[in-house]
């Protein structure tokens, strides 16, 4: 075989070597851009929901402001009880409608609460803290007890929370619905 030949051979070998190299390169480069794409995804779509939820609990905080403004006038609160005897009797056992409404926003901020961190929002420290304080402490307190009961029956919380919350009632430790969802 002559020189020129074996040059050939050579050349085309490294050729193809070097082919095979830039495709390996390329391969993983299309990898890393995937992945890079996938979590920029991943992100926005995080950022998205949590934008979401301040956006839900704001109307909801707003919500619950001119819930406790509207039964701030006599009249209102007169025409409120007489339209609606069940939250009438509910507000007279709980001592008062001052002391329904304190229950009733320390239980929509618990469902709150669960809901956070189901989305994987609350850290597992802060999920710690009030699941063994205001989660345990309020299920021990017999108005407490008796609104629970009346807006889960009412249709005033959602009814994934009080799934949730039924097992403290009965001295159980609450799950974690964060670590449920797979997250």
């Amino acid at each position: 075989m002559d020189a020129a030949a074996t040059l050939g051979v050579a050349l085309g070998a490294a050729g193809l070597l070097t082919s095979g190299f830039s495709l390996v390169y390329f391969r993983m480069q299309a990898d890393a851009a995937r992945r890079q794409a996938d979590e920029a995804r991943r992100q926005t779509e995080g950022a998205t929901r949590l934008a979401m939820m301040e956006s839900n609990l704001h109307m909801y905080a707003r919500f619950r402001e001119t819930r406790n403004n509207f039964l701030e006038y006599p009249n209102l609160e007169r025409e409120w009880r007489s339209t609606h005897p069940a939250f009438n009797e509910m507000f007279d056992a709980c001592g008062g409608l001052d002391n329904f409404i304190a229950v009733r926003d320390a239980m929509d901020t618990m469902q709150d609460v669960y809901f956070l961190r189901k989305d994987g929002v609350v850290t597992d420290h802060y999920w710690h803290v009030w699941t063994r304080t205001f989660f345990r402490f309020y299920s021990k307190m017999p108005t407490f007890l008796r609104v629970f009961e009346f807006a889960a029956k009412e249709g005033l919380l959602h009814p994934e929370f009080v799934a949730f919350y039924r097992p403290i009632l009965a001295g159980q430790p609450l799950g974690d619905p964060w670590k449920k969802a797979g997250a």
